[in-house]
């Protein structure tokens, strides 16, 4: 998975946004200066550019009336006026003290367990300064969001704030089970003084444990022409297709560990879920395709591609992919995505929203208002205002098969969830270079959803009629798909009028073999609603499937109709304009599910009341 290289510097990924107040606030001016400005600046000459990030700043803010200061962008983490990632460790949480307590910000939905150990630091960037480790903590309990720590040693009278907490030991529960094979087995015995220190080192003894069979691994090591090889047990991921993890190292204990380390960090993030989730079926991911219409943004096309929890792609360095993220709950949330990546064993954080300091920061992902009356709220990244960028789905020429699953994490309260990413161990391996007032009592609150991105090099049009097909013939013969009279449909209430124009005639098994795209081109004009706004689209046409008895066909596995839009008309256009539609290509879902004898058919929208959509002429094109 790639961000396309006309995004790799646009949107979030471009800048870094410090603000003032939040969206709902007004930046106050107290003497004539900005208070945050202020504020800010106090900051800046307290500690030294090299040893502070855009986040670092955020939390040493002083609290500031009225106002919630807030930092937004993909480099949010990078090291102050820095333009390389060199320096910044996103494995730092903040550590504050309360009383005699030490709190390390991040609790249960960071996947924190009570025994888990912590050396603080002053600073959250290690490298560029001294920046040592002034005393080391255990996690003794653990809530929502904070975790209280106990030293395990004698601590230095004065320790400054905020402190940073770098993990040195993962807790009881994070164990992954390691089958090693007989053949690996033998080729550990020349190198056991590196396997025996890698165990008892810092980091290592917690985080794996022996399997007797293969039946109870979470992770399998093999040997393979003398080379370490790595099978993951992941349910999810094998059922997508994926066993063998497409990379090897070599055998030492120094090459191993950091492999099975990162596997044992991916399974525990991407497995573990909030036993009572409060948002459980009430928040959900949705899956885009996206298409850039008349030199535009991208913008989303079709139905959800998250079918069931599973959306199955081709690898295609042309084809944008977004998320739409709905809100059915009564809360407002903050939602995290991430995508872990099973070839690799990489998480990225596609979207973690606005980093505050001691006030927070706005939510992001909006709920339906206390009483449950308000729309669902929607987030859509990749496309539209939220600066996220859009998505390839791409494979390395040695893979024929990736999978990636997203997790989305949402909290009630603004969190740092970015210690749970990690760069592939892999040496190659696939990296991203990538309003209204809630009265609810506040709680500490999170939860999960999950979908799978299955993204294979092989078309859709898999189907057995394609064998033995008479090419020759199948060029010869002759598909109608052209309007014979104009058509006008007008919307008289608020529910969409939508009416069937024209359709091909049956496709043959011989033509269907033959046709890799397909696009509508349209004549035709809008009229709007009287006053509406003159560049909104009202009137649009779709592409259905009909079956040889001439009724739309339903997806096996949504039971939704094979209808896709292909284009809405020029706004407002009081002159009949040519428009032609989506290229629907041999990688769309359209080829999945049409099969001899069915048809394209033509259907014209018009989307609200007293909206005319006036259509003169239309024809497919094939090719």
């Amino acid at each position: 998975m790639a961000i396309p290289k006309d995004q790799l510097h646009a949107g979030s990924r471009s800048h870094v946004l410090l603000a003032a107040c939040g969206a709902k606030e007004v930046a106050k001016e107290p003497g004539g200066r900005g208070a945050f400005t202020t504020a800010l600046l106090e900051v800046l000459r307290s500690v030294r550019p090299d040893a502070l990030t855009y986040m670092g700043i955020m939390d040493r803010l002083p609290a500031i009336p009225d106002q919630t200061p807030q930092c937004e962008g993909q480099n949010k983490g990078l090291v102050l006026f820095g333009a390389k990632v060199a320096g910044a460790d996103r494995q730092f949480v903040r550590v504050l003290k309360t009383g005699d307590t030490y709190m390390l910000q991040a609790g249960a939905a960071q996947g924190i367990e009570v025994g888990a150990q912590f050396d603080v630091h002053a600073g959250c960037v290690l490298s560029g300064h001294s920046n040592p480790a002034l005393a080391s903590f255990t996690v003794r309990s653990v809530g929502p969001f904070r975790s209280e720590l106990e030293p395990t040693g004698p601590i230095p009278a004065y320790l400054p704030s905020p402190l940073y907490g770098r993990q040195t030991m993962e807790g009881k529960n994070y164990e992954l089970k390691v089958f090693f094979t007989n053949a690996f087995v033998e080729i550990m015995g020349r190198d056991m003084d590196g396997w025996r220190g890698g165990l008892t080192g810092s980091g290592g003894a917690a985080e794996f444990g022996y399997a007797k069979a293969e039946s109870e691994a979470g992770l399998v090591v093999g040997l393979e022409r003398g080379y370490a090889v790595y099978e993951t047990r992941h349910k999810e991921v094998n059922a997508s297709g994926l066993v063998r993890i497409p990379h090897t190292t070599g055998t030492t204990a120094k090459e191993v560990l950091p492999v099975i380390r990162a596997a044992a960090k991916w399974n525990w993030h991407a497995n573990r879920t909030n036993a009572d989730d409060p948002f459980k079926g009430q928040v959900r991911i949705e899956m885009k395709r996206l298409d850039r219409r008349d030199g535009g943004p991208p913008g989303p096309v079709g139905d959800d591609l998250n079918s069931g929890g599973v959306a199955e792609v081709i690898a295609n360095d042309e084809q944008l992919y977004g998320f739409r993220l709905v809100n059915e709950s009564k809360y407002d949330l903050y939602p995290y995505l991430f995508y872990f990546d099973a070839n690799d064993l990489s998480v990225e954080g596609y979207y973690l929203g606005s980093h505050g300091g001691i006030a927070g920061c706005d939510a992001q992902l909006l709920g339906k208002g206390p009483n449950g009356t308000w729309p669902a709220g929607e987030l859509t990244l990749g496309y539209g205002p939220n600066n996220a960028s859009p998505l390839n789905m791409l494979l390395p020429p040695n893979e024929d098969r990736g999978v990636i699953i997203f997790k989305l994490f949402v909290t009630t309260s603004a969190t740092d969830f970015t210690l749970l990413e990690q760069s592939s161990p892999f040496l190659g391996g696939r990296k991203m270079t990538k309003a209204a007032y809630n009265t609810l009592e506040k709680k500490d609150l999170w939860g999960t959803s999950m979908m799978i991105v299955s993204c294979g090099r092989k078309p859709l049009q898999l189907h057995t009629w394609r064998d033995g097909i008479d090419m020759d013939k199948a060029l010869r013969e002759h598909l109608v798909g052209r309007s014979s009279s104009p058509l006008i449909i007008k919307s008289i209430g608020a529910i969409p009028e939508r009416r069937a124009w024209f359709q091909t005639t049956p496709i043959s098994a011989n033509r269907l073999a033959v046709i890799r795209n397909v696009r509508l081109r349209t004549l035709a004009r809008d009229q709007g609603q009287y006053g509406a706004a003159k560049n909104k689209h009202y009137s649009s046409f779709d592409l259905a499937i009909l079956d040889s008895k001439g009724r739309v066909k339903l997806s096996p596995s949504t039971q939704k109709p094979c209808t896709w839009q292909s284009h809405a008309n020029q706004p407002n256009s009081k002159q009949y304009v040519w428009v032609d539609g989506l290229v629907f290509d041999e990688y769309h879902e359209l080829w999945r599910h049409i099969e001899p004898g069915d048809s394209l058919q033509v259907v014209m929208c018009a989307q609200t009341k007293n909206c005319i959509n006036d259509a003169a002429e239309g024809h497919f094109m094939f090719w």
